[in-house]
């Protein structure tokens, strides 16, 4: 392994600055009323393959987890646990949509919103020893601190669902019309808390490391080992069991949000690989394994 790469360390990266992480969810909100705006009722109900989600499906589930991340935040800075005790992330369960078609859209809409903006209001008034405190929220790694809650907070919309409110009418999903700034910084976030929601009996055919080069301008080069505790962090392994590049952000997150097919990726330039087939094949939809969408 070579010496240079090294584990992130949140308190040192800009993506994780209180001012990048305000402005950021403030951008979120925006994007998110933008698409909300085009929605006509009909698309609410429309589901795009026979087990697909509907748009109202998709809501429900980021609504949930929103407000989840939000208690969670404020009862870190409190010292309370959770009203409902340590939960894991919230997986996309018909239940939970059942519960919830007897509120109007518009007024799922507004709560998911509003804990947008309740959560970015905290985060100027948050010290600095804050931002590494643990949250009472149990995931399958461990508790998030506080600054990775915020990460969650927008990426899980941003990018981990964009792609199904996206399918659910048919477009492309939003990250094709992100700044490659705003694209990059989610990326980064999308890695550091990995070590959080990795649970090792999902990857049984993944051994060792895994170095992702990402083309583009709002790519990079990183590493995730997969061992009994995820370990990831910038820059690249010297003997990794498995290479894999994408042109850039866009094809990544294709691949690993289950969007694209490991033959159709190879086939269309999407990604190369150096290594174990099988390994790149279970690395496919990463995010859905880490119940994460």
């Amino acid at each position: 392994m070579m010496k240079s790469p090294g584990t992130l360390a949140l308190q040192r990266e800009p993506a994780f600055f209180p001012e990048i992480l305000l402005a950021d969810l403030e951008r979120l909100q925006n994007d998110l009323i933008d698409f909300f705006a085009t929605i006509t009722p009909r698309s609410w109900v429309h589901r795009p393959s026979k087990e697909g989600w509907t748009l109202f499906d998709a809501l429900v589930h980021v609504s949930t987890a929103a407000e989840l991340y939000l208690e969670a935040l404020e009862k870190a800075l409190t010292g309370e646990p959770l009203s409902e005790g340590n939960v894991e992330l919230p997986v996309p369960v018909q239940s939970d949509v059942d519960g919830a078609q007897v509120t109007m859209p518009q007024l799922l809409l507004h709560s998911f919103l509003s804990a947008l903006q309740r959560t970015a209001a905290i985060i100027p008034h948050l010290r600095a020893e804050e931002f590494l405190q643990s949250a009472p929220l149990h995931f399958a790694g461990r508790f998030p601190v506080v600054a990775e809650l915020l990460a969650l907070q927008i990426i899980h919309p941003a990018l981990l669902h964009t792609a199904l409110l996206s399918k659910a009418i048919g477009a492309k999903p939003l990250w094709n019309e992100y700044p490659s700034d705003y694209l990059q910084r989610n990326i980064l976030r999308l890695f550091a808390i990995m070590p959080v929601v990795y649970r090792r009996e999902l990857f049984p055919d993944v051994q060792g490391g895994v170095n992702w080069h990402i083309g583009g301008p709002a790519g990079g080069h990183w590493f995730l080992l997969f061992d009994e505790q995820a370990r990831v962090g910038k820059g690249s392994l010297a003997h990794p069991a498995l290479s894999l590049w994408f042109p850039g952000a866009h094809a990544f997150l294709l691949y690993i949000t289950a969007q694209i097919s490991m033959r159709r990726a190879l086939a269309t330039g999407k990604m190369m690989v150096w290594g174990n087939l099988r390994t790149a094949a279970g690395i496919r939809g990463l995010l859905p394994k880490l119940c994460l969408i």
